[in-house]
């Protein structure tokens, strides 16, 4: 990730063994602890549109929440 303002983080991708239960809220437990005298917000960045991953997003509770769209050129 990297410094996307002052005051937000921006996370471009988590990697963990998907096997070891518990991996990636430890990722992202352990990166908000690193992260707190930094920053005031995470963005945890593109769900991809996969309801477990937007699920686990939202149960973070969100400052803010931006609706998705799609765009199609003719």
């Amino acid at each position: 990730g990297e410094k996307l303002k002052e005051n937000m983080f921006c996370t471009h991708f988590e990697k963990a063994y998907s096997s070891v239960q518990g991996a990636y809220p430890i990722i992202n437990r352990e990166m908000a602890i690193r992260l707190c005298d930094d920053y005031e917000f995470i963005n945890r960045e593109e769900d991809t549109g996969s309801e477990g991953l937007r699920r686990a997003k939202r149960s973070y509770h969100p400052e803010i929440w931006l609706e998705k769209y799609i765009a199609e050129c003719d």
